[in-house]
């Protein structure tokens, strides 16, 4: 959390849906908003008790958007060159984007351990490496051939 600050409160909005969701005979609706452009649409006519839609009202202020809870900023990092440009600056939580890929991953994660910068979804799992086709092999047979423990019978002697 950064110095002096207090937990960052933003105003709810409600979930925007679009009319009708749901019913038996639009089962082929889905239940993402889109704007309304029938022409005797109650929604886009404002009437009651039919749901909002979204305007600039709802809008956060200056001072609370683009904040995340702990009250810092959150940018969004697609390579190294990114993520040493947020290096020593205060108040800032970087992210990785979406399509990074786990190698890209772990690097971006060792440079930000390293200069000590926040990730809101950092990442900790190790890629394990490759074997090569012998040495899988030889891994695989040296497991099948465990000995087994005296306790237990094997199924081939008689008596």
């Amino acid at each position: 959390m950064v110095k002096n600050a207090k937990k960052v409160v933003k105003r709810k909005v409600p979930t925007f849906k679009r009319p009708n969701y749901g019913a038996k005979r639009r089962s082929r609706v889905k239940n993402v908003w889109r704007s309304q452009r029938g022409n005797d649409n109650h929604m886009r006519a404002k009437k009651k008790n039919v749901g909002v839609m979204p305007m600039i009202g709802f809008k956060n202020s200056d001072k609370v958007r683009f904040l995340r809870q702990d009250g810092t900023m959150e940018f969004v990092v697609h390579n190294r060159g990114e993520l040493e440009g947020l290096a020593g600056k205060e108040g800032i939580t970087a992210k990785f984007a979406h399509d990074l890929s786990k190698r890209s991953r772990m690097e971006l994660q060792k440079v930000a351990d390293e200069k000590k910068i926040r990730i809101s979804n950092s990442f900790k799992a190790e890629v394990k490496p490759k074997t090569v086709g012998t040495e899988a092999k030889q891994k695989s047979a040296g497991a099948e051939s465990k000995p087994k423990p005296e306790n237990q019978k094997s199924n081939n002697v008689k008596g």
